[in-house]
C-alpha cells in the first residue's frame, strides 16, 4: 500500500507559508477545506491570507460537521469542481482531514460515483488532487494517512483506504493548539493514547523504513 511521505513544515504561524508552498507545488486554485466552528473563529484566516498575497484563487467549503458525511463529501466534491480546484487545503481536525481526503479523491474523476470511493479500498486512479494538511489538534494522526472514515446512509460509520491519495506536503503549527480549550487537550491526548494501542494490538504491521 503506498503510504504518503509528506515533507512536514513546523513552527508557530508554519500555516502562513500555504501560500508559497502552493506556489512552489504548482497550484493554480485550491479549496481550502475546514469546518464551521474553525471558520467562525477565523482559525483559517491567515492561511487565507497567505493565498491571496501568492495570488492563489481558493474558495471554501466549511460545511462539515462532527463527523465526515457523504453528504459533505458529495458537496465539497462540487465546490472543488465549481473553483477548478488542483489542490485542497485541508485545516482542521480528524473529521476535516478525512473529508479533505475524500474530496481530493472524488474530484479527480467527477464522473465516478460516490459509491466507488466508499469501498474498503478506494483507488483513485492516478493521484488525488494535490493536498496540504493543516491538523488543528495532536491525536489522531490523520494528516499522514490513507483512511477514511464515512459515516454512510444509514447512519453508520465506513473506514475506507484511498489508494492514490497524495499529500506532499503537512503543516504542523504549534499556534493553532495554544488556546485550545483543556477539555480538547485532553481528549486529543486519549485519541493519541488510543490509536497507539490499536497500532500495539493490530495484527498487521508497516515496515518501518516507510513510517
Amino acid at each position: 500500500m503506498p503510504l504518503p511521505t509528506p515533507k512536514v513544515i513546523q513552527g508557530f504561524g508554519a500555516r502562513q507559508q500555504v501560500g508559497q508552498i502552493c506556489v512552489d507545488a504548482g497550484c493554480k486554485s485550491v479549496l481550502v477545506v475546514t469546518d464551521k466552528t474553525l471558520s467562525s473563529i477565523g482559525l483559517h484566516n491567515k492561511v487565507l491570507a497567505s493565498l491571496r498575497e501568492c495570488s492563489i484563487p481558493f474558495a471554501v467549503f466549511d460545511d462539515i460537521d462532527s463527523e465526515p458525511t457523504i453528504k459533505a463529501i458529495e458537496s465539497g466534491r462540487r465546490a472543488a469542481i465549481d473553483c477548478d480546484a488542483d489542490g485542497i487545503v485541508a485545516i482542521g481536525g480528524g473529521s476535516v482531514l478525512d473529508t479533505g481526503k475524500m474530496i481530493a479523491a472524488s474530484a479527480r474523476h467527477p464522473t465516478w460515483p460516490m459509491r466507488h470511493y466508499l469501498q474498503k479500498f478506494a483507488v483513485v486512479g492516478g493521484k488525488s488532487l494535490l493536498m496540504i494538511n493543516v491538523p488543528s489538534n495532536a491525536g489522531t494522526g490523520a494528516e499522514r494517512t490513507v483512511g477514511a472514515v464515512v459515516g454512510n446512509s444509514r447512519g453508520t460509520k465506513s473506514p475506507t483506504v484511498i489508494v492514490g491519495l497524495h499529500v506532499p506536503y503537512v503543516i504542523l503549527d504549534s499556534e493553532l493548539v495554544v488556546n485550545a480549550p483543556k477539555e480538547l487537550t485532553a481528549w486529543s491526548a486519549i485519541d493519541a493514547l488510543s490509536h497507539g494501542l490499536e497500532g500495539l494490538m493490530a495484527d498487521v504491521d508497516t515496515p518501518l523504513h516507510i513510517q
